[in-house]
């Protein structure tokens, strides 16, 4: 697939129909190693066609970045820019799944499959962003009035200006329980978030059930997940050491991995 053309007519139609529904399982459980493999078959699907995933990585970026250079203030223009990628990104992701499809099924992979789910089942994948949006600004809110709670402004205002372990004891506590309460809450909403695309685009689910069967995936197989972290965090600092270039393939196998995943885990392939 390699020689063929990203921007070339496919021979036959994309994949962009559902599957039939009855071929999605309840979530299986698989062996630890198979966190790694997930990662490795991705690099499979990145070998399938390097240039149009390094493409695809660029066009995604440079969307985002676009939105922080409106002339705007600074501080409305990130606001804006993390409001709309966590809007588009299901959508995104949504598209790049039905190009990994498009390579099962022996097509190309173009560069346009990125927005590819705006034409295939927007409504649930921007019922999803909604979701995702809401969640977080949840526990934003959520990490501030535990700040509030534990009287955090005013210990980290005098942080720093007096000499004493207490305040300083105090001054940790605030910053590392909510930041911890977050974490783990931000967590779970990822779980759920993490194969709710693929989900939607392959399969005739609702935003909701997809968003449940992404995180009954991710809690029956916590052991796979924890092997594929720990990986992708050591890939990603080897990564970033030549100018962040390698992220330029980091970044589309660790994509392909999402859906290597979700058929390893909802369609036992």
């Amino acid at each position: 697939m390699t020689d063929q053309n990203p921007y070339a007519a496919p021979t036959s139609n994309l994949a962009n129909g559902p599957i039939h529904k009855e071929q999605v399982h309840q979530p299986t459980t698989v062996p630890p190693g198979r966190g790694w493999r997930w990662i490795a078959d991705g690099f499979e699907y990145f070998k399938q066609a390097p240039g149009t995933w390094i493409g695809i990585i660029v066009v995604w970026n440079v969307i985002f970045i676009a939105l922080t250079c409106i002339p705007i203030n600074w501080l409305l223009s990130i606001v804006l820019s993390t409001v709309v990628s966590e809007i588009l990104n299901p959508v995104f992701v949504g598209g790049v799944m039905l190009g990994c499809r498009a390579i099962d099924d022996k097509q190309a992979l173009r560069i346009d499959h990125l927005f590819s789910g705006f034409n295939t089942r927007l409504g649930p994948l921007l019922a999803v962003s909604g979701l995702c949006l809401a969640a977080t600004l949840g526990i934003l809110l959520i990490v501030v009035a535990l700040v509030a709670m534990l009287g955090g402004i005013g210990i980290l205002t005098s942080w720093g200006h007096q000499e004493d372990l207490m305040v300083s004891g105090l001054g940790i506590v605030v910053i590392l329980l909510p930041v911890s309460v977050g974490t783990v809450l931000f967590t779970l909403v990822l779980m759920a978030f993490w194969f709710a695309p693929a989900l939607i685009v392959n399969h005739e689910l609702s935003a909701f059930e997809a968003m449940r069967l992404s995180f009954v995936g991710c809690v029956r197989n916590a052991m796979p997940f924890l092997v594929y972290g720990l990986c992708a965090m050591g890939l990603s600092l080897l990564a970033i050491i030549p100018f962040l270039l390698g992220l330029l393939v980091l970044s589309p196998v660790l994509i392909a991995s999402i859906y290597v995943g979700y058929k390893d885990i909802y369609l036992g392939e």
